[in-house]
């Protein structure tokens, strides 16, 4: 045992060290550490996780076992060799310490690695040929940015390779390099996948082989983005030469550097002229008229990468551009010092055109600030916020005074929350139908009058900006007003041409019946000899006339009620005289078997009217009643409100029916004139109520007779 390196342990079934023999200086492996103590519990868990198992399977299958083992323990990370041996139903451990070969071995595999990642990124390989039988392999990271392999050819047997016209000049450059090993390098091309690759070789060995070849080795690079580089530079100057823009370099002590074509036109240099012969402060360059102020400008740039800039007016010689904006930018040149490069493009269109659009949205905000109509915009993106609302939505919504207020806020800022819900809901209607909302609706306004208001809201949506709700409302309660006017004279129209009909119509057969008992008893009493037919005729003829001459007289005097020629004469009386006046006048008209009851008040009651005019409505309405009523009574009197008079006429005749109880009131109807009237009387008893400020009814049920009522304002004049 004094004979090997390695360290013994002996181990017990349960993992006790029985025996040691140590031959490191590694702590962990002394007698005094391990021995009597369980090693497999000492060890660290990812340890102890591999070498359970082996020791379980040395136990169970007799069997020896070689392993490495990682182990990290607190004062470094170890790595071992160890051979697990069955001997006498114990185990015998043979520790070899191999850190320092694996820390090696990490230290090759990583800087293998990190050559093989600089080969890759670098796209660098190697190639090695033999002259005399022309082979030739290539090996790394050449043609696939991600893959080393290894590709072998025979030069002259590889035409699709190489570049036709670069061939005869690499086989020059191998001739040179067998002749004598020499630091030149060489640009060729090659063709791979169908693509042209721009390669950049050198030879570093040249040794000559036993049998008398000689073997030429080196590097190559594969330079095609880098040349490729190259043309985008050549190219971006070239757009960098011809772009828009004014774009100038110059050194810090103010030398040019570079001038584009705009550049030059504006400062008068010609195209091709060397730049460098001048100073940027003796070109008469915007915002740089001296050697001093190119300094201070320079001064400010110390700490700063880029600044912005505006020069308005540039150009005394040139008008026409109004203004500059730019960048100017400090650069970092290769050897250390410092570049400052000048970038700047002509807005003159767009300030021009932005003093059109401020003219114009100016004029907008004039024509929409005093428009009629209340006029909000809300971005349906932005959770419905004011975009715009005009001075009449302030004032309609009671907004506060400025506008800008509302900009910003949704209709839960604004409204009250049951208004706010019903926006809501019809502006998310609107976007998911994408049909325009129109409504007309009403509202009392702090006046107490009905405002009517016509609603209209539509989408604006276009891909460059936030779709947008536009909702205008418009006061439309004049148009109404007028429309029910209209509605409402048209409507009157109508019926005052149908009742004309009507009236004609019956009017003719009324003037016809009186007309023809005249003309024809009027004959007959020219031949009559016989005294008593000769009375006979006369009373009818008189009955006749009169007839005929009542019609005429409440034709005349409904037509005058309704021209609004009709003037009542307001005067103070006592309701008891008028009852009394009444009772005078219809008495003697009172029919046999009638019996006509006047019910006076219980006290004094005064009234403002005209007294002739409630006599003849009641005068009316009781004659009415005696031509259907053949027994009982007809009674009438009056009830006292406060502000009102109500009067009543109640017979116990025949009633009427529900048919004729709405049309009693119009002209020549059965009610009006079907016991020898004229079919005039309860027309002018309707109209001559609403002259006076009142209302009139008729009720009626059957086998109990008719109630008439008709109320008054107590004074006219108040009415």
């Amino acid at each position: 045992m004094d004979l090997t390196t390695e360290t013994l342990v002996l181990f017990s079934p349960d993992g006790i060290c029985l025996d040691i023999d140590s031959h490191t200086d590694l702590w962990f492996l002394q007698e005094d550490y391990l021995l009597g103590k369980n090693i497999i519990e000492l060890l660290p868990n990812h340890t102890y996780q591999k070498a359970i198992i082996d020791f379980q399977t040395v136990l169970s299958e007799k069997t020896t076992i070689n392993r490495k083992y990682r182990i990290p323990l607190q004062k470094g990370l170890f790595y071992a060799e160890c051979k697990l041996i069955p001997y006498d139903g114990n185990i015998l451990c043979r520790y070899t310490d191999i850190t320092n070969r694996e820390n090696i071995k990490m230290k090759l595999e990583q800087t293998n690695s990190e050559m093989h990642e600089v080969q890759r990124i670098s796209r660098i390989g190697k190639w090695k040929i033999n002259v005399q039988t022309q082979e030739l392999s290539i090996n790394g990271y050449l043609y696939e940015e991600n893959e080393s392999n290894i590709k072998s050819y025979l030069l002259n047997k590889c035409p699709d390779f190489f570049i036709p016209e670069d061939r005869e000049k690499i086989l020059q450059w191998l001739e040179r390099q067998t002749k004598q090993l020499s630091q030149e390098n060489i640009s060729y091309r090659v063709r791979i996948h169908n693509q042209i690759n721009y390669m950049n070789a050198i030879c570093i060995i040249r040794h000559q082989v036993p049998n008398g070849n000689i073997i030429l080795e080196g590097i190559v690079q594969n330079v095609t983005e880098i040349h490729q580089r190259r043309n985008d530079i050549n190219t971006l100057t070239h757009i960098v030469f011809n772009v828009d823009e004014s774009i100038y370099g110059a050194y810090e002590d103010g030398t040019m550097k570079f001038a584009n074509q705009i550049f030059r036109n504006n400062h008068h240099l010609k195209i091709d002229e060397d730049i460098s012969q001048y100073k940027i402060y003796n070109l008469n360059v915007h915002f740089v008229e001296n050697a001093k102020v190119w300094s201070k400008r320079i001064e400010t740039m110390k700490n700063k990468v880029s600044v912005k800039f505006n020069l308005n007016h540039p150009f005394k010689d040139n008008p026409k551009i109004l203004a500059l904006e730019g960048k100017f930018y400090k650069v970092t040149e290769d050897d250390g010092s410092c570049s400052y490069w000048s970038f700047s493009h002509d807005i003159s269109d767009r300030l021009r055109y932005e003093t059109e659009m401020k003219r114009f949205n100016q004029l907008m905000d004039s024509i929409l600030s005093n428009f009629p109509a209340s006029i909000i915009v809300k971005d349906v993106d932005d959770d419905f916020r004011f975009l715009y609302c005009n001075l009449e939505a302030i004032k309609k919504y009671k907004f506060n005074k400025s506008i800008t207020n509302y900009i910003g806020k949704n209709i839960f800022d604004i409204f009250p929350i049951n208004r706010a819900r019903k926006e809501q809901e019809e502006d998310i209607r609107l976007l998911h139908s994408n049909v325009p909302y129109h409504t007309i609706y009403q509202e009392i306004d702090k006046n107490g009058n009905l405002v009517y208001f016509d609603k209209r809201k539509l989408i604006i949506s276009n891909p460059d900006f936030h779709t947008m709700i536009l909702d205008i409302e418009w006061d439309i309660t004049e148009q109404e007003l007028l429309k029910q006017e209209y509605l409402e004279a048209r409507d009157k129209a109508e019926e005052s041409d149908r009742l004309k009909t009507i009236f004609l119509a019956n009017v003719s057969h009324e003037v016809r019946t009186p007309l023809n008992a005249i003309v024809g008893f009027s004959n007959l009493i020219s031949n009559c000899k016989n005294e008593d037919e000769h009375k006979e005729y006369a009373h009818i003829i008189n009955e006749s006339s009169n007839r005929l001459l009542k019609l005429i007289d409440e034709t005349l005097y409904l037509s005058k009620i309704e021209s609004g020629d009709f003037h009542p004469l307001i005067q103070q009386f006592d309701i008891v005289n008028l009852l009394s006046s009444v009772y005078d006048t219809c008495i003697g008209f009172t029919p046999q078997g009638v019996k006509l009851i006047c019910e006076q008040p219980s006290a004094n009651i005064i009234m403002h009217s005209d007294i002739k005019v409630i006599n003849r409505i009641l005068s009316i309405l009781i004659i009415n009643c005696y031509k259907f009523t053949s027994k009982g009574y007809v009674r009438y009197g009056v009830k006292n409100y406060k502000d009102t008079l109500e009067f009543y006429v109640i017979d116990t005749g025949r009633s009427i029916s529900p048919d004729e109880k709405d049309k009693i009131f119009g002209l020549f109807t059965k009610y009006n004139y079907g016991n020898g009237g004229a079919g005039l009387e309860l027309t002018i008893c309707h109209a001559l109520v609403k002259v006076m400020g009142g209302t009139i009814i008729a009720e009626s049920e059957i086998g109990k007779g008719s109630k008439f009522t008709f109320t008054l304002p107590k004074d006219k004049n108040k009415n």
